[in-house]
């Protein structure tokens, strides 16, 4: 008697030749408060009035969550609202609308439809927004790409700036590698730069902008038509380009409407500029 062959596949209980899970529906309403730890959550509806911690990915149709929440797995939603500070371990894909009101730190890629964060966004992979992104306080990010992008406070963007309009209010030392737009307004708060730029940063300034620094440096900007208060960009080409106070642009390409008596066209120099280069 010949043996019997042994048992393949699905008989086996192997995973051999199967076919992938379905992902679970989304339904029902997931209800938190206090202090609480999932494993995971799949619901059309999930609220947490104080502290969660998920082990697993979220994935809901909509979302408000409390003080903190830190997700160990991945973020799927079609809105996602976190009324404090939010922490994700995995990837973060918000088909809506994202609204933060405290701190943001993702440790994946984030793309949202829209996104609002009320202080300090730091996000290790590429920030990808289909509409408005908005931040206020500092954001640390490799990329960012947005329809707009609005901020008060500063950036750290390892590479490019992609957007139709980026309109920023400087508060603290930033950098960018590139930024394109069709329209870049960079400009300086209203109360003295002296408050806003700490004395290390300006003493490092003072044979640039006699004691004052740029607060944004970066070395590319394309666009339609720019307007720089406190920016030192190495190079601009763009139709319109107005240069406000503190500004520095070593070269450029388009026209310039304005300079202000502070700003620098040129090298980096304390000698005097071309008469006719300032109005």
């Amino acid at each position: 008697m010949s043996a019997a062959m042994p048992p393949t596949g699905a008989a086996a209980g192997g995973a051999t030749g199967a076919a992938p899970s379905p992902p679970r529906p989304r339904t029902g309403f997931v209800r938190d408060r206090g202090v609480a730890v999932r494993p995971s959550v799949t619901a059309r509806r999930w609220r947490s009035d104080g502290v969660a911690k998920i082990l697993g990915p979220v994935e809901v149709d909509e979302a408000d969550v409390g003080t903190m929440t830190t997700i160990l797995g991945s973020l799927t939603a079609e809105r996602f609202a976190a009324h404090g500070a939010l922490d994700v371990q995995g990837p973060i894909d918000v088909r809506g609308r994202l609204t933060v009101d405290g701190a943001l730190r993702a440790f994946d890629r984030l793309h949202a439809g829209d996104c609002e964060v009320g202080e300090r966004v730091v996000v290790r992979g590429p920030i990808e927004v289909d509409g408005r992104l908005r931040w206020r306080g500092p954001l640390t990010a490799p990329s960012l790409r947005a329809v707009q992008v609005i901020f008060s406070g500063g950036c750290d963007v390892a590479g490019r700036v992609d957007a139709e309009v980026v309109d920023g209010t400087l508060e603290r030392p930033s950098r960018a590698e590139a930024i394109r737009a069709a329209a870049v307004r960079i400009r300086l708060p209203p109360r003295p730069l002296e408050k806003v730029v700490p004395p290390p940063v300006r003493r490092l300034a003072d044979d640039l902008l006699g004691g004052r620094s740029p607060l944004l440096t970066v070395l590319r900007i394309e666009a339609g038509e720019v307007e720089l208060e406190g920016v030192d960009a190495e190079f601009v080409r763009a139709e319109r380009i107005r240069l406000g106070p503190y500004s520095r642009v070593a070269r450029y390409e388009g026209t310039l409407t304005a300079v202000d008596s502070s700003a620098i066209v040129g090298p980096a120099s304390i000698s005097p500029r071309p008469y006719g280069l300032a109005r």
